[in-house]
C-alpha cells in the first residue's frame, strides 16, 4: 500500500485493456479479454525499469507473460498460466530467467505454486546455474506460520566466489 508521504514516480506508461464477460454469469468461465502494461521507470520506493506484462484471460485460465529490471541488481522475465477456480489458484510458469547480481537463473521444470487466501504452496520451484542446482518448497499459512524447505545442490565455484566476495565485503 502505498502512503501519503511516498513517492510514486511514472515514466512512459503504456496500458492497453479488452475485456469481455457473459453478464448472466458470475464465474471467471465466461471472461475473456487482455492486458497489457508496459513502462520505462516506475518508482514507489524501489526502482523498476523497462518492465511489461501482457495478460490474457481465456475462461478460468490467464496466460501471462512478463519482465522487469529491479534496481539494476535483479532481472526477471518469465510466462505461464494461472488457473482460477473458487477455492484455489494453481500457477504454472514455464519459463523463467532470474538474474540476480550477475548470476543468471533458469528453470528446467514448470514452476508450480498453489494458492488462495489462507496459504501459499510451493509444490515445485527449481532453478539452475550451470551445474548448480537451488530449489525450494513448502508452505506459508495466512497466519504467517511457514514451512519451507531449501535444497543446493553443486555449487559451482563462481557462485561460491561471488558469494565469498560479497560477505568480505559487508563484513570490511
Amino acid at each position: 500500500m502505498i502512503q501519503n508521504s511516498h513517492t510514486v514516480y511514472l515514466s512512459d506508461i503504456n496500458t492497453k485493456f479488452n475485456f469481455t464477460r457473459d453478464k448472466r454469469s458470475f464465474s471467471f468461465d465466461k471472461l475473456f479479454g487482455s492486458a497489457s502494461l508496459t513502462g520505462k521507470r516506475l518508482y514507489t520506493g524501489s526502482n523498476m525499469k523497462n518492465f511489461n506484462a501482457d495478460i490474457e484471460f481465456n475462461q478460468s485460465k490467464i496466460f501471462f507473460n512478463a519482465s522487469a529490471n529491479i534496481e539494476d541488481l535483479i532481472i526477471v522475465d518469465g510466462e505461464g498460466i494461472i488457473n482460477i477456480s473458487p477455492h484455489e489458484q494453481q500457477l504454472f510458469i514455464d519459463q523463467l530467467s532470474f538474474n540476480y547480481d550477475g548470476i543468471e537463473w533458469t528453470n528446467k521444470d514448470t514452476i508450480k505454486v498453489l494458492f488462495n487466501p489462507n496459504y501459499f504452496n510451493i509444490v515445485r520451484l527449481s532453478l539452475t546455474k550451470d551445474s548448480t542446482i537451488a530449489s525450494l518448497s513448502g508452505v506459508i499459512e495466512g497466519s504467517g506460520k511457514q514451512k519451507l524447505y531449501i535444497d543446493v545442490s553443486k555449487i559451482s565455484g563462481d557462485i561460491l566466489s561471488n558469494i565469498y566476495l560479497k560477505l568480505r565485503i559487508i563484513i570490511l
